[in-house]
This record gives structure tokens, sequence and C-alpha cells, in this order.
């Protein structure tokens, strides 16, 4: 039966989640660990989320219908203030939680406080074949480095106390896309520890109906990383990322100057921003280590490295 005081509470934010959601669901009914509960808050789907949430009949599955669409930090926020378990773990509804991913997790925090825990993640496409391997920097000052970057934790793989995600305040909810690097930046700017377990535990669904896929979405996603970058550079550790980070804001906003600008315009602010010769070369470096040599490690302290890998099933 369900335990009352569930150890592990795992967060699921739904919105028209059907394709891959019973698959997101059965990876965490089926974990080695078994003493969580599976809070799911749906966020007023349109599809048949709800109805395939309710055909499971195991009592650690707890539905909640919000009245309203909220969004997902907001129901991220709500869900973290009812979760029941002492730990906080977070799933996607189109990732996956492979079988022993909680009982690591757990033997890992276990000697750890004010901790944000993270893991590896195996890339797959919609048949869940596994297409590449997703590698975060594992301990905390390389993290904090390629904090100022990017994110570089999954998402899908966090792990965390509860009372620690309830002193940072949450998620921000005005952002849409990039909530939780945002909260990592909180986290950090409050002296918290970071590591990523170098062991596969997620599998990270890649496909084309992700928010940040489509054109909207790209912009959103464009101004909330320029916003992200402005707090984060304080974070910077090392003189190389100090650089990695020049020539990724340079990126940023040249792209700015395209999605917020008609055509004349963006080329006239496009062809001035040329004559910052710095971080054009800091890009530029960027680019190649990306898509010629394809190592960035060996410029800087990358916050998401991907292997790309012939398809293999997990």
């Amino acid at each position: 039966m369900k335990s009352f005081n569930p150890l592990v509470t795992v967060l699921m934010p739904v919105y028209n989640g059907e394709k891959y959601l019973a698959e997101a669901i059965e990876s965490v009914l089926n974990q080695t660990f078994a003493d969580f509960e599976l809070l799911i808050i749906d966020d007023c789907s349109s599809d048949n989320s709800v109805e395939i949430i309710q055909s499971y009949n195991d009592n650690r599955l707890k539905l909640i219908i919000n009245e309203e669409n909220i969004g997902q930090s907001s129901t991220m926020n709500k869900a973290i203030e009812l979760a029941e378990g002492k730990y906080i773990a977070r799933l996607d509804q189109d990732d996956l939680s492979y079988k022993n991913r909680l009982q690591v997790q757990l033997e890992k925090i276990s000697d750890l406080n004010k901790t944000i825990l993270g893991s590896w993640a195996y890339a797959i496409n919609q048949k869940s074949d596994i297409i590449g391997c997703i590698q975060h920097p594992v301990k905390n000052e390389s993290i904090l480095d390629a904090l100022s970057i990017g994110s570089p934790l999954s998402h899908s793989s966090i792990f965390a106390d509860k009372k620690e995600l309830l002193l940072l305040g949450g998620y921000t909810e005005n952002f849409k896309i990039a909530m939780d690097w945002d909260l990592w930046i909180k986290a950090a700017i409050k002296n918290y520890y970071f590591y990523n377990i170098p062991e596969y535990l997620i599998g990270l669904r890649q496909h084309t109906n992700q928010a940040s896929k489509d054109k909207k979405g790209k912009r959103i996603l464009n101004r909330e990383t320029l916003e992200l970058l402005n707090k984060s550079k304080r974070l910077i550790k090392s003189k190389k990322n100090l650089k990695a980070y020049n020539g990724w804001k340079y990126y940023h906003e040249t792209r700015f100057i395209f999605y917020n600008n008609k055509l004349f315009k963006s080329l006239y602010k496009f062809i001035y921003s040329l004559l910052n010769y710095q971080s054009l070369y800091e890009f530029l470096k960027i680019f190649v280590f990306h898509k010629v040599i394809k190592n960035p490690k060996i410029l800087y302290n990358v916050p998401i490295h991907f292997t790309k890998l012939p398809i293999s099933n997990k």
C-alpha cells in the first residue's frame, strides 16, 4: 500500500502529453526503489492525457487537475508545495527514468546537504531508441563555471530536498522555457552545491513538438537566455569560460536582432555588431570547436556535451 509519508515525490507536470505519457508513467512505476509517490498535475490538457493517467490502478499515483491553465512554472511550484516526500525528483511527460534512477540518486544525496543532484542522460528518439549520450559537468566547480553559458543539468534528472527547493522560492513564473536554468542560477547565488552523477539514469526525448522548437519558442528562449546570461556572469570560475561566455552572448544578441526587428533594421544592426571584433572572434572559435572539431570540451567547460550514437535499445 502507498505510504502516507513517501520518502520521494516524483513530480510530473502534464499538458497535452498523450503521445509519450504512458511510457513516462510506467518508467516511474517500475523503479527498483518503491517508497515514492508519483504526483502528476495536469494543466488543463485538451487531449487524452487525463484518461491515460486515470487508467493506472496504482495507489502511488496521485493526479491533480488544474482548474485553469497556469503554465509549467506555476504548475511545478504548486506540485512542490503539495509533495509529501522528503525529496523531490522531476520528470517531464515525454522523458524516461531508467529503473535504478531513484535508488542511485537517493543513495548519493543521503550524505549531502543543500544539494541539487542531476545525472547524465541518453538522448532518445520517438521510438525510445537511444540516439546519443548527453553528458554534463560532474563536479560543483565545473557546473558553476558552465552555468554562465547554459543549463548544466538535465531538468528531468533533478533530485533535491523539498525544503531546499522551497527555500529558493521555486521557479520564477514569468519564465516559459528556461525556468530550470533560472532556478539553478538562484541556487548557485545562494551557495547551493551541485553534482551530476556520471551515470545515464534518464532518457531525454528528442522530438519536434517541444516548446523550444517552433519559431515562437525559439524567440522566447532567446529572450530568456539573454536575461539569464546577464544574471549568471558573476558565477564564471575560469578565463576560458569567460571567453566562451562572451562568444555565446554575442551569438544570442545577434539572434535577438533578427528575431525582433524588420529585415533592413536587422541587417543594419548586424553589420554594426561586426565591429565587436573580440566577441565575434570568440564566437567563431566556439563555432569551429562545435561544428568542425566537434569537441568543444577542449575549449571550455561546456554545460552539455552531446555524442551521437548508432541506434540501439536500452
